[in-house]
């Protein structure tokens, strides 16, 4: 038994080859939040190996740039796509017509940020209104550290090792 150093934030896991009788070989890393390697595990584990599915299409609204990285990560390590980024309320707004004409499927959205119309935060529920009115059927996940009733999947920012994971098995 170990104990992990509390900065441990991100747990991935990643597929290592398939035995003749199914089973599937796995490595589970366990990588702190500069993504060095802390420790290696071999596990062997009975699954159904299932196929990828398709590439998301993701719009990305997250003022914080350390928090922009760690999305931006998640991602990518899961095969999808980020197609338009916003790092504030204003430019996400701006970018909400083009999510259609880009095949937007997803959208990320932090539920505070950042205005220069306002002093106050901006709510990601807005432009998750306006981008549903653009894009019929777009799924929408709320990646704030407030509550985000208004979205699909609320994730939350603790959560956001889960991210890409999340959007691949999104209905």
């Amino acid at each position: 038994m170990y104990t992990l150093p509390v900065d441990v934030i991100f747990f991935c896991i990643h597929l290592v080859g398939v035995c003749k009788d199914g089973s599937v070989f796995l490595t589970q890393k366990i990588i702190n939040d500069s993504i060095t390697l802390i420790n290696y595990h071999i596990l062997h584990i009975n699954m159904e190996v299932k196929e990828m599915p398709e590439r998301a299409r993701v719009f990305v609204a997250e003022d914080n740039s350390e928090w922009q990285k760690i999305i931006r990560r998640q991602l990518t390590r899961a095969g999808h796509d980020i197609v338009l980024e916003a790092s504030s309320f204003d430019e996400a707004m701006e970018m909400v017509e083009l999510a259609q004409k880009e095949g937007i499927n997803v959208a990320v959205l932090d539920g505070s940020l950042d205005s220069s119309q306002s002093s106050m935060r901006c709510d990601g529920r807005i432009i998750a209104e306006a981008l549903r009115k653009q894009v019929p059927g777009i799924k929408i996940i709320g990646l704030s550290g407030f509550i985000a009733k208004w979205a699909d999947v609320d994730l939350g920012k603790m959560d956001a090792y889960m991210l890409g994971e999340t959007i691949t098995n999104l209905p």
